[in-house]
């Protein structure tokens, strides 16, 4: 745990570049639960309202933040997380220099309570989409997958982030067998690419997969976005409604697939015997 120690605010990337040699390629910031309504502009399906978790923490790098709505510059006095690379040794200093500091930067996304608000800095080409895991309390945690000037399909530092496992709840894209919290993809966008989406359930019961957020090319309406669920062999289009299903505890990496198109699955008849998940309420 750090902190901005000037009396301004300081730029995210700036940062993690200064520090490159030394931490992983995010920032964590803590969100003290912001709290999302059913009458939100950034509430994506206008009548579908719900909160995020206490817990939940901002993560930032160059695709952008999860969840949605900071500006990626850190506020005078903001305290955050970062975590040191395996090669960096047992200790070691970060750099703060006057070069992360400019007086055009904005100064109030302080995240103390629960009305801080800003616009993403989109300087470069991003079309990003945010997707949530919603228990039936509407208490969500939200994954971040963007399609970025600069990123590539494998492990980018400025792009990626890790994922932490843990026993909450949890949605995360995959990228071979690594989790990540945020996921950077290339530009051009490709409307024939596929994302692993991974989930952490604590306990069974119903949950929801939704769209909490996009922007950039995602705006365009005529750009469907689906969730493929693996096991059951069902495309579902989120743009239509969120995907309700049911599971029991653990972590599966591999049911759903963030997906463009809605070609048919090879398996259609999926194994009646797997008890692990079954479809609550879903709309093709």
């Amino acid at each position: 745990m750090v902190g901005n120690p000037y009396p301004s605010a300081i730029d995210a990337l700036s940062f993690l570049t200064l520090n490159s040699s030394k931490i992983t390629g995010n920032v964590r910031l803590w969100t003290h639960g912001t709290e999302i309504s059913a009458q939100a502009a950034t509430t994506f399906y206008q009548n579908y309202g719900y909160n995020y978790s206490p817990s939940d923490y901002i993560n930032y790098n160059g695709t952008g933040p999860t969840p949605p709505n900071f500006s990626g510059k850190i506020a005078a006095g903001q305290s955050f997380f970062v975590m040191m690379q395996d090669s960096a040794g047992t200790t070691n200093t970060l750099t703060f220099n006057n070069s992360l500091r400019s007086n055009t930067y904005t100064n109030s996304d302080f995240f103390k309570s629960n009305n801080a608000h800003s616009t993403v800095n989109n300087e470069i080409e991003r079309n990003r989409i945010w997707v949530s895991l919603v228990n039936l309390a509407n208490v969500a945690t939200t994954t971040l997958i963007g399609y970025i000037d600069g990123a590539t399909l494998g492990e980018d530092y400025l792009f990626d982030a890790m994922h932490k496992p843990g026993t909450a709840a949890a949605i995360f894209s995959m990228i071979t067998d690594k989790s990540m919290i945020i996921q950077g993809r290339p530009t051009p966008f490709d409307p024939d690419d596929t994302v692993s989406l991974g989930i952490t359930i604590p306990s069974a019961g119903n949950y929801t997969i939704a769209i909490s957020a996009v922007d950039g090319l995602f705006e365009n309406t005529t750009q469907e976005i689906y969730l493929e669920d693996t096991l059951l062999g069902i495309i579902h289009n989120l743009r239509n409604a969120p995907y309700t299903f049911s599971a029991i505890t653990g972590t599966f990496t591999n049911r759903f697939i963030l997906r463009y198109t809605n070609e048919s699955l090879g398996n259609i008849n999926p194994n009646t015997n797997q008890t692990h998940a079954f479809i609550a309420n879903t709309i093709k």
